[in-house]
């Protein structure tokens, strides 16, 4: 009999470990100093975003061709990333920061593409999500040195707002 009983016990336990590795509630450890560095008051958050809306109206009106702004020059007030994708980029080797560069698609959008960034500030060119070579790193107007053929991946395709956001 406990030679039944002793794999039975270790197979719960192993399973009871790997499924609290999955766990989507569980908080990733963070210093708290050094996130404060970059803390600001919500209402700085809806000051921010409203004067960029102004300024971008603003922009629009100054603008001679009125189609400009939305056909070859399409920004959007903000994209929204999931938590997998910020932490594939903090899990890169050496990763201290997350670095957001604005891009253009060629059809006009602007977008924030994401990559992973060393304590040196150097951006770092590797594979973030295995299994996706076809999505390897290209920005457009980035040095090459950054974007390589060959592996590196960033990452891009966030839920742009407006389209898809909630307001303040």
């Amino acid at each position: 009999m406990k030679q039944v009983i002793k794999p039975f016990i270790t197979v719960l336990v192993v399973l009871a470990l790997l499924a609290g590795c999955n766990n989507k509630n569980s908080k990733i450890p963070f210093d708290p100093k050094k996130a404060a560095e970059h803390v600001i008051p919500y209402d700085s958050v809806k000051a921010y975003r409203n004067s960029f809306e102004a300024g971008k109206k603003e922009l629009a009106s100054l603008v001679k061709d009125s189609a400009f702004l939305n056909g070859k020059f399409n920004m959007p007030v903000a994209e929204m990333f999931n938590r997998d994708a910020i932490i594939a980029l903090l899990d890169a080797p050496d990763a201290a920061f997350v670095r957001i560069y604005f891009g253009r698609k060629a059809n006009g959008e602007v977008v924030m593409v994401l990559v992973p960034a060393n304590s040196k500030g150097n951006d770092i060119n590797t594979v973030l999500v295995p299994g996706n070579k076809d999505k390897a790193l290209k920005i457009p107007g980035i040095s090459s040195a950054y974007a390589q053929e060959g592996g590196g991946q960033g990452m891009e395709d966030g839920q742009r707002c407006p389209t898809r956001c909630s307001e303040y």
